[in-house]
C-alpha cells in the first residue's frame, strides 16, 4: 500500500509540529544490501517516556514506520504508519 502525496505531506506536517527532527540519527540503513537514507523524528513531549520513541521517514520510498514503547531494541514494536490518524497520540 503506497501513501498518497497528500498523506505524506499531512504526516510530515504533524511531525514538524509535534516532533524534533534528529539529523544526527538520520542515517542510512541496509535493506537487502542497499543503503537508504532516512529522516528521524522524536516527539517533543514524550521523548524518553512511554509512547512513540521515534518516527522514521524513508523519502525515497515514501514510507513511514515508528518505533513504539521500546525499552531496548529487543522490545521494540515497529509498526508501519499508513495514516495520519495513527499519530494522534504523539
Amino acid at each position: 500500500m503506497n501513501l498518497s502525496k497528500k498523506s505524506i505531506k499531512h504526516i510530515l506536517r504533524i511531525l514538524d509540529n509535534k516532533c524534533v527532527e534528529v539529523p544526527t540519527k538520520a542515517s542510512a540503513y541496509s535493506n537487502g544490501g542497499r543503503r537508504i537514507l532516512t529522516r528521524d523524528f522524536e516527539p517533543k513531549e514524550s521523548h524518553g517516556m512511554n509512547g512513540w520513541q521515534r518516527i522514521v521517514y524513508v523519502p525515497s520510498e515514501g514510507y513511514f514506520y515508528g518505533i513504539y514503547n521500546g525499552k531496548s531494541e529487543e522490545d521494540w514494536d515497529i509498526p508501519d504508519i499508513w495514516s495520519p490518524a495513527q499519530l494522534a497520540d504523539l
